[in-house]
């Protein structure tokens, strides 16, 4: 009885056709080996985080072409983490293209998986961006001292970004550093200094912790800078000064745009003494003080966090407000009545994309990770409901999220008679390894000329996936890479 249950089981699953298998092997091999194509096709193969991929990203870092080997090793670790780290450290030893190994070296330094004596070794290569990205992540380590002469030799380097960030980490070091800090205030007071570049000095000062450098980040809070600038000045202020909520404070209260305000308190909250701040600001009738009583009863949670972020996103409504609340690190219940009520109320342009559609799709992402009956009611109301430009998008948006249930809520989508909802719904079935999903991939592979290359690469990494012959077919397509 229980054999012809398990027969009857595996009778109504839906099969992949070894016809399709091919079919997708050859798709896959064709736009890997087509350059108009590869970044496309392996962009959607890295979305998918699928570590079962690596052994092709470890056969792209070794073809032939410098731009194809860049790719992958700027793709690979998003891909596997670190398992693709003795790929990356193969490139950083023995690419013959400097820039293959520099890339190698900033994902291994993502990745946490490159030693101090590689490190050494990547500094006394003939090339200064490596050299410098060696040097600099030796400092982070406190192992400046073998970093030192490197620098030095660096600060004289004919390229001024190399010999920018040369000299702040000599500053920080304690390197002649009357000589470093007039260096330095040359570059900020030269007009042909980039925003780019002070960017990369104020992340420079954070990631070294370079306390004597504070004078740089207050200077560059001046309002002739661009916001960006001044935002991530002060962001380096709070890490290097003591008094930095008080600084902050002063700064959200002068005359400055709603949106740099905002910003402004969200680095506010974030510092140990936030809340006696926070109480004086959370008693404005205005925009600052709704966001500070939300940032007052977010971390406590219940009714009273769920009131403040409806005044926040219903009552006052601003799209500025909005993606405030949705980029805080929580993902709780609270949240799930008020977004629900943002996600219903919207009004999205038939056609194009535009900032609202990227806000709701997180919306969505969130509601869905968050999970809770409620929330889930609420998207499946959408779902069901008569088609419309929001259901289209939250039905896109499901793919994003990591809960396995949301295949609950696309399922029924797989019979709607638009197009679009079927490959949404088919997608997110296949990426939480359903097998529903498998009539309507065959369904999109048949059709190829009608879906766009990343839909076809998705569709067919997911077919070779749902057959059960993902791990051999990567091997024949890491095979034949050239």
């Amino acid at each position: 009885m229980l054999l012809w249950f398990a027969s009857l089981a595996a009778a109504q699953t839906p099969a992949v056709p070894p016809k399709a298998v091919a079919t997708a092997r050859d798709y896959l091999q064709n736009a890997l080996a087509d350059e108009t194509l590869r970044i496309i096709a392996l962009s959607g193969l890295r979305s998918t985080g699928d570590a079962e991929l690596l052994p092709l990203f470890e056969a792209q870092m070794r073809r032939s072409d410098r731009e194809g080997r860049l790719l992958a090793a700027a793709m690979a670790g998003k891909v596997a983490g670190e398992l693709a780290a003795p790929a990356l450290q193969e490139r950083l030893r023995s690419d013959p293209v400097m820039a293959v190994r520099a890339e190698a070296l900033v994902q291994l330094l993502l990745l946490k998986a490159v030693t101090t004596p590689q490190l050494q070794a990547a500094m006394t290569l003939e090339d200064e961006g490596l050299a410098i990205l060696a040097a600099r992540a030796l400092v982070q380590r406190g192992k400046g001292t073998f970093a030192l002469p490197t620098l030095q030799k660096l600060a004289a380097s004919h390229d001024s970004d190399t010999a920018a960030y040369a000299k702040m980490s000599l500053f920080g070091l304690g390197d002649t550093p009357q000589i470093r800090k007039n260096q330095l205030r040359t570059i900020l007071l030269d007009p042909k200094t980039s925003n780019r570049l002070l960017m990369g000095l104020l992340n420079q000062i954070r990631d070294e912790n370079i306390k004597d450098a504070r004078e740089v980040a207050q200077y560059l809070t001046d309002p002739k800078y661009p916001r960006i600038v001044r935002v991530q000045a002060y962001m380096t202020l709070a890490d290097l000064l003591p008094s930095a909520s008080k600084t902050l404070t002063g700064a959200i209260l002068a005359k400055n745009s709603d949106l740099f305000r905002v910003n402004l308190l969200r680095i506010l909250a974030e510092q140990s003494d936030a809340k006696y701040w926070l109480d004086d600001l959370a008693r404005r009738g205005d925009l600052l003080g709704a966001v500070a009583r939300f940032e007052l009863a977010r971390p406590h949670g219940g009714p009273a966090a769920e009131r403040a972020l409806r005044e926040l996103v219903i009552d006052l409504g601003h799209p500025i407000l909005i993606e405030y609340a949705l980029k805080r690190p929580d993902r709780a219940a609270f949240y799930v009545e008020p977004m629900l009520q943002v996600l219903r109320s919207a009004d999205l342009p038939a056609a194009g994309m535009t900032p609202q559609h990227d806000r709701l799709a997180l919306l969505v992402e969130l509601l869905a990770n968050v999970g809770t009956p409620p929330a889930m009611a609420g998207l499946r109301e959408i779902l069901t409901g008569p088609d419309s430009p929001t259901k289209t998008l939250t039905a896109g948006a499901l793919y994003r999220s990591t809960n396995p249930a949301v295949c609950d809520l696309a399922r029924p989508l797989l019979s709607s008679a638009l197009t679009e909802h079927r490959l949404y719904a088919a997608l997110t079935l296949a990426r939480h390894g359903d097998r529903d999903a498998v009539a309507a991939l065959l369904d999109i592979q048949a059709h190829a000329d009608t879906h766009r290359p990343d839909v076809l690469t998705l569709t067919n990494w997911y077919l070779l996936k749902l057959s059960g012959d993902a791990q051999s077919a990567v091997q024949v397509l890491a095979e034949k890479v050239k």
